[in-house]
């Protein structure tokens, strides 16, 4: 995917000055996403995460297939840079995740 077509898929990225778009994402791993319905989603999931609309974004994920859900995450942690937004990600979908499963959950 090439970054203009990334940038488009979420307000969040349009909005970020490029020194911090820069520093906080790898350009490599975006060019080697597709340019698809599917890959255009991860990138609009993933501005939806980091805007705040964690929730949303996250629950939406996790009523895909494991497969997918493996994908997703798989491909946000190789976009960022930073390790302290791969501890973040990896603490929220540790969350999330139990949440999700256990919701239904009665003794």
């Amino acid at each position: 995917m090439n970054l203009n077509d990334f940038i488009s898929t979420n307000e969040y990225f349009k909005f970020m000055k490029k020194e911090s778009f820069d520093k906080r994402f790898n350009h490599d791993a975006i060019a080697a996403m597709f340019n698809d319905a599917f890959s255009n989603s991860i990138a609009y999931w993933l501005g939806e995460y980091l805007s705040g609309n964690i929730k949303d974004a996250v629950s939406t994920i996790f009523e895909l297939e494991f497969k997918l859900q493996y994908s997703v995450f798989s491909i946000w942690m190789s976009l960022f840079e930073q390790r302290t937004d791969i501890e973040n990600l990896a603490k929220i979908i540790l969350l999330f995740k139990s949440d999700h499963e256990f919701k239904m959950f009665r003794l």
